[in-house]
């Protein structure tokens, strides 16, 4: 049988992502999982409780803020604007387009911020059911909102 000559560096490309993957899924494990309730004020672009990324930081890299996702979702959370897999899936496609606008013109940063937000939406995809059915009952960690 033959292999295209590429194939063993794109399998080892392959592992380091995977592997890089499920370090960042095991550091979100070990957080404590987000929920809608917040202490901080309500704003006029958030009409909705939320404190940015909760035990992880907003900013995972240069240029790109993951702020809004992470509000997003808390408000989604909150209300119920859709079902959990939806809110998720919304929170993972805000994160992809925080990537794209910060990397589009760079395949290894994108890709690298990509590997980001998706352990970010793997730990709510695993912890997060309990906080979707809180109704409010379940309080959020706060964590500090980086400016900048």
């Amino acid at each position: 049988m033959h292999t295209p000559a590429g194939q063993p560096r794109r399998k080892r490309v392959t592992a380091a992502l995977i592997m890089l993957l499920a370090l960042t899924g095991i550091m979100l494990a070990s957080a404590t999982p987000a929920s809608a309730e917040s202490s901080s004020a309500w704003t006029t672009q958030y009409p909705w409780p939320h404190n940015g990324c909760t035990r992880v930081t907003d900013y995972p890299m240069p240029s790109v803020s993951f702020t809004y996702a992470c509000n997003h979702h808390d408000g989604c959370y909150a209300y119920h604007w859709a079902d959990r897999g939806t809110c998720d899936a919304w929170f993972r496609n805000d994160m992809y387009g925080a990537c794209w606008n910060a990397y589009r013109w760079n395949g290894l940063l994108y890709n690298s911020c990509i590997v980001i937000a998706t352990g970010y939406w793997t730990g709510v995809r695993i912890l997060g059911q309990q906080f979707y059915d809180s109704n409010g009952t379940l309080t959020r960690i706060s964590t500090p909102m980086n400016v900048g």
